[in-house]
């Protein structure tokens, strides 16, 4: 996975330029099936200067690019590491979201198939003559 970070209204020092590489890095293990040399993730963070009354607001925003899909997730927090550990958290429930979508199609798809093969009864719909009758005992 190759990793852009880009400030905004803030310095990035070292550390915090390894901890979003820790952070955002260890989302490579939701995405072991896809191809890595196409995972991009695009990583901004910043602190809001404008809409607040008091006080200093980091923001952190994560777009992630799967093969041409775009993955995005964003926070805003009073820290910047915790806007980072929540955009992370983020990040893996929609990716979590998006292959469970991939996998939803594909079993449709099989099923479709299945039917217009006839290789399944129990394929994906049935017309209303196929009804099976339940019998009482």
């Amino acid at each position: 996975m190759k990793i852009n970070i880009k400030s905004t209204n803030i310095d990035i020092s070292p550390s915090i330029n390894q901890y979003i590489e820790e952070k955002i890095g260890g989302l490579d293990k939701f995405l072991k099936s896809f191809d890595p040399e196409l995972i991009e993730a695009n990583v901004e963070v910043g602190k809001i200067k404008q809409g607040q009354r008091q006080g200093e607001i980091f923001k952190a925003e994560v777009n992630l690019n799967i093969g041409g899909h775009l993955i995005r997730a964003e926070e805003t927090e009073d820290s910047l590491m915790a806007a980072i550990d929540l955009v992370k958290d983020d990040m893996s429930r929609e990716i979590r979201r998006y292959k469970d979508k991939k996998n939803t199609k594909f079993i449709r798809g099989a099923r479709s198939w299945k039917k217009f093969w006839r290789i399944s009864p129990l394929a994906r719909f049935r017309s209303p003559k196929s009804k099976m009758i339940i019998r009482k005992k």
